[in-house]
């Protein structure tokens, strides 16, 4: 994470919801495990987020990087593809019904539409919003491209 999208996030974070620092300090923990992408790294990661939520039900951050750990955790075959997209699903549903302007749990969930739901348009409409409302677009406009029906435009919006 560069300095610049901390910045961004911190201010974002603070202006929507006072942070309780045990569960930032939690999930700051499960960030860092969550970008290792291995099995012990990403049940670590599963942890500090669980952490975070427990210290604060209402830090939607932390539902939506843990259904994204789902997420990663089940396209990398770490946990089974049904128990893995349920608990991305639901966590990142959960987090939409905290933080309604949370990028990141749409794109989970719009992953979770595509490859588990089949639900293509859904899916479509959930990758856009993630482009639109993401602090950190490089992962929803990967998203976005790789499954939209319309990549080009995915990738460079002032064309569509």
């Amino acid at each position: 994470m560069d300095l610049n999208h901390r910045h961004q996030q911190q201010a974002r974070l603070s202006a929507s919801h006072a942070v309780v620092p045990e569960a930032h300090e939690a999930f700051l923990k499960g960030k860092h495990f969550a970008n290792r992408l291995s099995p012990d790294s990403l049940e670590k990661a599963v942890r500090y987020f669980n952490d975070a939520i427990k210290a604060d039900p209402t830090y939607a951050p932390a539902y939506a990087e843990l259904a994204e750990t789902y997420g990663w955790a089940t396209a990398s075959q770490f946990i089974p593809s049904q128990e893995g997209l349920a608990k991305a699903k639901s966590a990142a549903l959960h987090a939409l019904e905290i933080d309604p302007n949370l990028g990141e749990a749409y794109n989970t969930l719009a992953w979770v539409k595509y490859v588990h739901d089949w639900d293509f348009e859904g899916a479509d409409q959930d990758f856009e919003r993630a482009l639109a409302l993401s602090t950190a677009p490089r992962i929803s406009t990967f998203g976005a491209a790789t499954f939209s029906p319309n990549p080009d435009a995915t990738m460079n919006p002032s064309t569509k």
